[in-house]
């Protein structure tokens, strides 16, 4: 996903308005966005960062990572793979992107899975 939010002039309209409108989601609110980060950190984000707007939520949930449950802190870890790594993950963005993740991103091989590293 990095890779084509860096690329972001290049992509065409289709794949640009998949990740514009991943990003828009994302950045409003991540708890509501992400049905199992919701499950695993609603309850630390309501302890840790209840007065912090929901558009900073996971972002106060990283400063405070020591003080998260351990399922929270798994969570917010994958979230954080995801974001640097396998758009595979990413509804839409393979089928709307997939001639910009050709141009724009590099395939590499990790132990447990394929990711883009951009």
């Amino acid at each position: 996903m990095k890779c084509l939010e860096r690329q972001r002039k290049k992509l065409g309209k289709d794949c640009y308005d998949v990740v514009f409108n991943f990003e828009k989601e994302e950045a409003a609110d991540p708890i509501s966005v992400d049905a199992s980060f919701s499950d695993a950190c609603k309850s630390d984000a309501d302890n840790l960062c209840s007065n912090v707007p929901s558009a900073l939520v996971e972002s106060c949930l990283r400063r405070k990572r020591k003080k998260l449950s351990s399922t929270c802190q798994e969570s917010l870890f994958t979230r954080e793979k995801i974001e640097v790594g396998d758009v595979n993950l990413q509804a839409g963005l393979t089928t709307k992107c997939s001639q910009e993740i050709s141009n724009f991103c590099s395939m590499t091989s990790s132990e447990n899975d394929d990711t883009l590293i951009c």
